[in-house]
């Protein structure tokens, strides 16, 4: 492998490779930034020892058969050197190694000849078998680029313009395992999201490449080349509650063409389970910041095995990586012992001219003499260029995407099933509810009753302690909706720029998701506070109001989740979800004492309307008053003077409702377009 350009630093660039000529397909691994940062001499997925044991056995079959080869060469990182038993890449090795052995049963890898014939009977459809095995043969194309920039745009002149990454070129051939390496801020990231389709043009950066798939130009943003591209990013990006068996047969299930059967996609996911190591740990949830869950290691490869249920013709790995100090022991500067790689790095960086490193073969310009570009006008041209056999015999809509109908269900049972095991934060929320209408119930114990309505002071409790029902309804369950979204972004993300399912699908699962939890918290809220005030509206009336309020709330707290990325940050929301609304309620200045320039802001707070329909429902019957039955002749009517400063009309209830309705709808759909948006943005 040879790659060159100019860094954006000066600090040294690393890689290392080994070749496999009976290969097909191409991988490619990057150390993680905090890897060399704190010295650890740590590689990815290799936790268990039964998982090194395979490993080493490949090693070995494949050195005693084959050998590895070793040889020099020049570019932007520098020259390749052989690798260890324990690779850096051995995540990628067990799904280019585990290729070999499945397709012939597991005896020694294919010879070049066998892998031939293989190849020329392969022109099919692909059987039951082959479908069930995740590491089955495929084809695969040398990844070529050159003419990789990216560049920070300028925001004025005293911030110009910034070379993230100028001119890198490189190529992965077929059957190379690759590994980037280079300090913290040398662009291995940049480079890796660029050439598998994660970063494109926007408002902020500019991108600009040549991306081959042999001699065919490729856009690896297109979707269709980008399901070809297995991407493990650094961080890994799973649910917590989901245990690696089905995070790996959820990928399965919604990834792969809807003639996979249950069957099928069941026996890929035990076998993916038991090449990656994690059989032990197969039905024990991933874990997170609330549950302990699986190791770093166990958590790393089921990210990978979630990633290699498509049979990519890539394979990129953002991870930890080793040999560094090899690598500059064969360029005249090796590596002190008890050594942190990172500092050693940084220091040959800045002790050494540019000029010294281009001599002992850090930097390299382009010399490669690359055939005219062939760009792909059809689609089997498109899967040539990816490696990827056409199966002509095969009707199309068999090999289509899964539909809505799927994605919805399998996200919804995801999503049940996270909220049955996130026992603390749905517990919390439910005990937040429990002990705060326990709370008021007790501090407005009983003030609902119909005596209040011809004192004044104890109306005023009377009207308080509904009010306050109202706002609890509304805060404790947008508040916990607010910072989910935020929480689940890198997982919806990940999800959905490797064509999971549609942000459609993944909305309405949350809502479904969210108006059960809703329903049960409104309901566990009105069976203690209801009862204890002695409100007078009617139980099922009311609870239908604080619903509808709730509902409508949470889906102002969707649209401002959707606008932020950290959790941290959209706790700084909390105020402009809430502020408003008691402003432009009614209960702390009349809605006719409102400056007039901005009484239109109450109608977009819900809680203007949930106290309006509350209100008619506690108070209405007081208002009107009829035989008597509340106010005797002459009596002033406290009910009907509180529905008047507050501009409540009992004809204007079915407007009411439309309107607190069609705020949910609309703050809904706003959050689905913002979330869309973003999606598309990030990818």
């Amino acid at each position: 492998m040879t790659l060159a350009g100019n860094a954006s630093d000066n600090a040294a660039k690393a890689s290392a490779s080994a070749k496999y000529d009976k290969f097909s397909t191409s991988s490619s691994a990057t150390e993680d930034d905090g890897f060399l940062n704190d010295g650890a001499d740590v590689e990815a997925g290799t936790a268990d020892a039964g998982y090194n044991q395979f490993i080493r056995f490949i090693e070995t079959a494949d050195k005693s058969k084959h050998g590895v080869s070793e040889h020099s060469s020049t570019g932007l990182l520098p020259p390749q050197i052989k690798r260890s038993s324990e690779s850096a890449s051995s995540v990628a090795d067990v799904k280019t190694a585990t290729i070999e052995s499945s397709s012939n049963n597991g005896n020694v890898p294919l010879s070049s000849s066998s892998r031939k014939s293989r190849m020329s009977s392969s022109r099919r459809a692909s059987t039951t078998e082959e479908r069930q095995n995740p590491f089955a043969y495929r084809e695969g194309n040398a990844l070529i680029w050159r003419n990789v920039n990216m560049t920070l745009k300028a925001k004025n002149s005293k911030q110009p313009e910034r070379k993230l990454l100028n001119s890198v070129w490189g190529e992965v051939p077929p059957g190379e395992i690759t590994a980037i390496m280079g300090p913290s801020g040398a662009g291995k990231t940049s480079l890796l999201n660029i050439l598998a389709g994660r970063s494109k043009s926007n408002k902020t950066l500019d991108v600009q490449s040549e991306i081959r798939m042999q001699d065919y130009i490729v856009d690896t943003t297109n979707i269709a080349v980008r399901k070809q591209i297995a991407f493990v990013a650094q961080d890994d990006s799973l649910s917590f509650t989901a245990t690696p068996r089905e995070a790996i047969r959820f990928s399965a299930k919604l990834r792969l063409p809807r003639i996979t059967t249950d069957q099928e996609i069941e026996v890929l996911t035990n076998k993916m389970l038991s090449e990656l190591g994690l059989l032990d740990c197969a039905d024990t949830v991933i874990g997170g910041e609330l549950i302990k869950g699986i190791s770093g290691g166990e958590r790393k490869r089921t990210s990978v095995g979630v990633e290699l249920v498509t049979k990519p013709s890539l394979v990129f790995l953002d991870g930890p990586v080793k040999d560094v100090p090899a690598f500059f022991a064969m360029h005249n500067h090796p590596m002190p012992p008890n050594y942190n790689p990172a500092d050693h790095i940084m220091e040959v960086a800045q002790q050494y001219s540019q000029e010294q490193l281009l001599r002992e073969g850090f930097f390299a310009k382009d010399e490669r003499n690359l055939p005219d570009a062939i760009v792909p006008k059809e689609e089997k041209e498109l899967l040539k260029s990816l490696g990827v056999s056409a199966h002509e015999d095969i009707s199309d809509d068999e090999w289509k995407h899964v539909g809505f109908g799927t994605e919805s269900l399998m996200l919804l049972k995801r999503e049940l099933i996270h909220t049955t095991r996130n026992k603390k934060g749905v517990g919390a929320r439910f005990a937040f509810t429990t002990f705060l209408s326990l709370l008021v119930g007790n501090i407005f114990f009983g003030v609902g009753n119909p005596s209040s309505f011809t004192n004044p002071s104890e109306f005023n409790s009377h009207f308080g302690a509904m009010v306050m029902i109202l706002m609890m309804s509304m805060f404790g369950t947008a508040m916990p909706t607010l910072l989910s979204f935020p929480e689940e972004r890198p997982v919806f993300l990940r999800e959905y720029s490797t064509n999971h399912y549609g942000v459609i699908a993944y909305f309405m699962s949350r809502l479904a998701t969210e108006a059960l939890i809703t329903f049960l918290q409104i309901m566990v809220l009105l069976l203690i506070a209801y009862f204890m005030v002695d409100l007078q509206a009617g139980f099922f009336n009311f609870f239908i109001i604080e619903y509808g309020l709730a509902m409508s709330s949470t889906a102002v707290a969707v649209l401002l989740g959707c606008a932020v990325e950290d959790p941290k940050m959209a706790t700084e929301f909390l105020p402009l979800l809430f502020v408003p609304q008691l402003l432009f309620a009614g209960f702390f200045v009349r809605t006719d004492l409102i400056p007039a320039w901005l009484q239109w802001a109450q109608y977009l707070c819900s809680l203007t309307y949930g106290v309006r329909l509350a209100l008619l429902a506690e108070f209405g019957d007081c208002a009107k008053n009829e035989n008597n039955e509340y106010y005797a002749p002459g009596q002033p009517n406290i009910c009907a003077d509180l529905l008047n400063v507050n501009q409540v009309k009992e004809d204007d209830k079915p407007l009411y409702w439309g309107i607190l309705w069609g705020l949910f709808i609309a703050f809904r759909l706003s959050g689905l377009a913002l979330l869309r948006k973003k999606a598309t943005m990030f990818y």
